[in-house]
């Protein structure tokens, strides 16, 4: 059985959804724009918080100007203890304020940064869940499904006899190279072979017990898109 990789796509942050660019059912590239959601207060966010950085800076700035004036006196025996103690306490408190406005800033770009939602991998995208002005937020439906499909997963399961045969077990443990060695071929239902070779990529860690086989998936070149997701073949 195929097993495609296939994550979902859906949104990180709350938003109206604003444009749809891509058809159902249509092949995707990686970094591609598939959503966009209303960024407007995205935007927003990133410019007070931008703001706050540099009142923050300013008042730090101010802040060690004083600290490093206070210092000379107290170095100078000129001001008191407590004079420079309260000038270095607020020269600490303004330094953990710029570094907050930072974090708070660099946060604003990332919620900015998520009102554009790209594909994850060239594929194939499915259908879309909602439609141009719905409403979508962390806590909603996946929006879209992405389907890779070059290279594609074959999965299928191994009798205990093959597996001791074969060894699968000792050469995925101590060499994961040694997996190369095994050649997968695939017949489709109408008793074509597929003319390309697929290669064990991984191989489950215990034999189920009820049927006494283990799950095993290999990797197959599918440039030309002929082997489909969800199609069962013979190994």
């Amino acid at each position: 059985h195929n097993g495609p990789r296939r994550p979902q796509v859906g949104p990180r942050v709350q938003g109206f959804l604003k444009k749809i660019s891509f058809k159902e059912g249509s092949a995707v590239t990686k970094g591609l724009e598939l959503f966009k959601i209303e960024e407007e207060q995205y935007a927003a966010q990133v410019k007070a918080a931008e703001a706050l950085l540099m009142k923050t800076q300013a008042t730090l700035a101010n802040a060690e100007t004083d600290f490093n004036r206070q210092k000379n006196l107290l170095e100078n025996n000129v001001a008191a203890q407590k004079d420079f103690d309260k000038a270095n306490a607020f020269y600490l408190e303004c330094k953990a304020a710029v570094m907050a406005a930072e974090a708070s800033l660099e946060q604003a770009k990332l919620n900015l940064s998520y009102t554009t939602i790209t594909a994850p991998f060239d594929g194939r995208i499915g259908f879309f869940t909602y439609s141009e002005g719905n409403l979508v937020g962390p806590n909603s439906k996946r929006l879209a499904n992405v389907v890779k499909l070059d290279p594609i997963r074959i999965q299928f399961n191994m009798s205990e006899v093959d597996l001791v045969e074969l060894q699968l077990n000792r050469t995925i443990k101590e060499d994961n190279s040694e997996r190369d060695k095994y050649i997968v071929l695939i017949r489709f239902q109408n008793g074509v072979l597929y003319d390309r070779e697929g290669r064990v990529s991984f191989a489950d860690n215990k034999v189920n017990s009820s049927t006494g086989t283990i799950l095993i998936e290999a990797l197959f070149p599918n440039p030309d898109h002929i082997v489909a997701p969800g199609m069962f073949v013979k190994v």
